[in-house]
């Protein structure tokens, strides 16, 4: 897999998938994409590094946001495919581990 963009899709919302459509950074689609699928807030997107999609064992892939509402630790449920979009910006997209996926002026 050499182009993670490919991995994009809502699984049915037709007014994200339309959004998604126009837009042309993979990494711009996966903000979107963590917005409509894990119910990030803005502050959490733009903190999103590789290292907080995590295996949850039985509970399927789960995002970690340290510093969530209120400065508070949750975690999110992550489809797998946007896990995976997660991964290979790591992996393929030029980001380190640590480093966020999403440029606060994206």
């Amino acid at each position: 897999m050499s182009d993670f963009g490919e991995l994009l899709g809502t699984g049915g919302n037709r007014k994200v998938d339309a959004l998604l459509e126009v837009v042309d950074d993979p990494f711009r689609k996966g903000a979107f994409q963590l917005a409509a699928e894990c119910g990030l807030r803005t502050h959490e997107i733009v903190a999103v590094t590789p290292d907080h999609a995590v295996d949850g064992g039985e509970a399927g892939q789960i995002l970690v946001v340290p510093e969530g509402k209120g400065e508070k630790y949750r975690e999110a449920p992550i489809p797998d495919a946007l896990a995976d979009l997660v991964d290979a910006a790591a992996s393929f997209g030029g980001v380190d581990g640590g480093e966020v996926l999403v440029d606060r002026s994206t």
